[in-house]
């Protein structure tokens, strides 16, 4: 059995930086802490949690199942066991 130390970061893919970035800081209270050409991360104060935002471009599909969110483990061992 995976046991987790944390979640301590996810993945998000966006089709606009500009237009996505507002709802997490504007709304969601997160601050940004990194951020690229087609990349941000952000992460709320209240937490070290962190959330990798990626552009897509206007044509990347709706994926509204297919996030990714990685779990921090103590050994590398762990992740075949889950698997």
């Amino acid at each position: 059995m995976l046991k987790p130390i944390g979640i301590t970061e996810g993945h998000y893919e966006c089709r606009s930086l500009d237009e996505t970035l507002p709802i997490f800081t504007d709304l969601l209270a997160a601050e940004i802490v990194e951020r690229a050409e087609k990349q941000a991360v952000v992460k709320h104060p209240n937490t070290a949690w962190r959330l990798v935002i990626h552009e897509g471009g206007p044509d990347s599909k709706n994926k509204p199942h297919s996030n990714h969110y990685g779990f921090r483990v103590a050994d590398s061992k762990e992740i075949p066991k889950a698997h």
